[in-house]
């Protein structure tokens, strides 16, 4: 007799049904399949009962790590197939970003399945999506291996048609903040006089302007690339900042009027684009859902419904911003100006793409040079570059990393692209070890300083299993919640039923580690400066989603991985216990993790951002 299969869409389905059906089985299992942890507890509470939930957590590991070089070389096949043009370049689907594209996560899933298919008393009667083209996909598989399946997610006809607007009102959305850009851009330079044109042989920082990164009197604080422009002045060299504006929604005139007062030379790029660079961004998503790609099975498996749908829900202004980019440095050329070297913070994202192409074609002779000021998470395979992207020049002359085993890291996918050491230039706190502090001046309870991820997915997964484990957790504790700048706390607490032990730290990160005991945090490199100070760091893993553990690699004491509210509630009581007598030895494997991830700033580590040999 065939199994069933039931493949669902969770959101509004009715679980009685699901449990008729199922009713004959003596034992009932489910998995589920998705970022949304909120919903997979629910479905938990809910099925508790008469169901058994498949713990994934170990297979998921292994399968990211077993496929992620065979996925990578899927994708570059694709992307020399159809590289030829930009526009390709800057789609989201196969970007490789698990941020921006659900599609190996979906290989994963898939792989995941397979393996349990070898374990008949642990494959699940029902899986629970929260994609329907990824169910399409699931049920073909499943058919094809033998199942006879039942599919629930015909209440989410609707969800086509939702997915359209979301699009439509991000291409809106791009489209007006162009236009206040636009005119933010004109009324400062009819207030401020026009500078001079840039000098010959500047060198070109591509970097983050958020909102308080200039002072009212236009001063500089550069907060993802600092240490760059003391260097430049010492050594005569001049920079000019190409701004990548974050952060500011609707309100850019202030920003606008202080990048015109300021002494440093900023590139604003609606003083050199026309109207007719506009619409060629504007009309980018018209040109890509045009297009149609001959894909080919990953693994014996089709993900075409996935693709299809995750191409129709694809938002664009990520992708517009790019083509503007690139136009941008068409129009700089045009102006006689002749950079000697482009310093990017690079995430090998579209926006890198669109420039690294631009400067090739517009700039030929200038040294390109990536600054990857940040750890690599191992399964984010977008940061990693590929060998398709250096063979098509959307790649930098050179990368430069935090330390030689970053070095390393970064190579994973081709050696083709040379790499150094640079000082870990936004990590220099770490190095100044005299201004940490055991604890809060009077205050004895033991801090536990949490750093939310920008993913706010993970976040509500780590607040809802500290949160769990505050019961079993025998020490008095005081638990600092720092918000990713990305969001403001409010959203995070509208999410779910905060308790009155977590309180708000609205410092900055380096502040609170000075006085903290123990960190908690997942896929962010905060735990590694924490660390780095010899406080003891736990991770907090997705039971549902791909994870990004920066030291999944690197055995330390000094770091545990917790999956359930017992097991952090165990972490953090075993650290405590041991704090004060193993304070001394922390801070020695701390200063061995410090310099294994970074370089300490000096005119060595900073030479070769300014290096021009090709």
């Amino acid at each position: 007799m065939l199994k069933i299969e039931i493949i669902i869409s969770t959101p509004g389905v009715d679980l009685r049904e699901i449990k008729r059906l199922l009713k004959e089985r003596p034992t009932k299992k489910w998995v589920y399949f998705g970022s949304d942890f909120r919903a997979w507890m629910s479905l938990e509470q809910q099925l508790a009962a008469d169901f058994n939930y498949v713990d994934t957590i170990e297979i998921h590991r292994n399968v990211a790590d077993t496929i992620k070089n065979e996925y990578v070389s899927w994708v570059d096949e694709l992307n020399r197939r159809y590289g030829e043009e930009l526009d390709w370049w800057l789609g989201a689907v196969f970007s490789r970003n698990n941020y921006t594209s659900n599609l190996f996560q979906y290989a994963c899933y898939l792989e995941i399945l397979k393996q349990l298919l070898l374990k008949d008393d642990v494959f699940p009667d029902l899986v629970f999506v929260e994609s329907v083209g990824f169910a399409k996909d699931l049920k073909n598989w499943a058919q094809r291996n033998g199942f006879s399946v039942i599919t629930k997610y015909e209440l989410f006809k609707i969800i086509p048609i939702i997915s359209l607007i979301k699009p439509v009102l991000d291409w809106l959305r791009f489209i007006v903040i162009s236009i206040i850009r636009s005119f933010a851009a004109l009324i400062t330079r009819g207030v401020f006089k026009k500078k001079k044109r840039f000098p010959k042989d500047s060198t070109i920082i591509h970097t983050f302007i958020f909102g308080n990164s200039l002072a009212k009197d236009g001063v500089l604080t550069d907060r993802t690339l600092p240490f760059l422009y003391d260097y430049a002045t010492r050594n005569g060299l001049n920079i000019v900042v190409h701004p990548i504006l974050y952060g500011f929604k609707y309100s850019y005139l202030p920003i606008y009027r202080r990048m015109r007062k300021s002494n440093s030379s900023f590139i604003i790029k609606e003083d050199f684009l026309r109207w007719t660079d506009y619409l060629r961004a504007f009309r980018y998503p018209f040109r890509t859902l045009g297009k149609k790609i001959e894909l080919k099975d990953f693994r014996s498996q089709s993900f075409f419904n996935s693709i299809e749908e995750m191409r129709s829900q694809e938002c664009f202004s990520s992708a517009m911003n790019a083509v503007l980019v690139y136009k941008l440095l068409l129009r700089l050329k045009k102006t006689g100006f002749e950079p000697a070297r482009f310093i990017l913070w690079f995430e090998n994202q579209v926006m890198d793409k669109a420039l690294i192409s631009g400067i090739r074609k517009f700039f030929p002779k200038a040294r390109i040079v990536g600054a990857q000021m940040f750890l690599h998470p191992p399964n984010l395979l977008s940061v990693f570059p590929s060998q398709a992207e250096i063979d098509a020049g959307i790649a930098p002359d050179l990368i430069i990393e935090t330390s030689h085993y970053q070095c390393k890291r970064a190579s994973v996918f081709t050696s083709s692209i040379p790499c150094r050491v640079g000082g870990a230039l936004r990590y220099d706190h770490i190095f100044k070890q005299s201004s940490r502090s055991s604890q809060l001046p009077g205050n004895k309870e033991n801090i536990i300083f949490v750093a939310l991820p920008f993913h706010i997915p993970n976040a509500i997964e780590i607040l809802f299993m500290l949160k769990g484990a505050l019961s079993n957790i025998k020490h008095e504790i005081t638990i600092l919640i720092k918000a990713h700048p990305d969001y403001d706390i409010k959203t995070i607490k509208r999410l779910l039923s905060w308790p009155e032990a977590f309180r708000i730290y609205r410092g900055s990160v380096a502040e609170g580690l000075k006085n903290a005991s123990l960190m908690i945090s997942a896929n962010s490199s905060v735990m590694i400066e924490a660390i780095s100070y010899g406080i003891p760091s736990i991770y907090i893993g997705s039971r549902i989603m791909i994870n990004q553990n920066i030291l999944k690699d690197t055995a330390t004491p000094l770091s545990r991985e917790c999956y359930t509210s017992e097991e952090l509630a165990q972490a953090i009581n075993a650290y405590i216990d041991v704090l004060p007598s193993k304070s001394g030895e922390f801070k020695k494997i701390g200063a061995n993790i410090r310099d294994l991830y970074f370089a300490p700033v000096s005119d060595g580590t900073l030479a070769p951002f300014f290096e021009l040999t090709k």
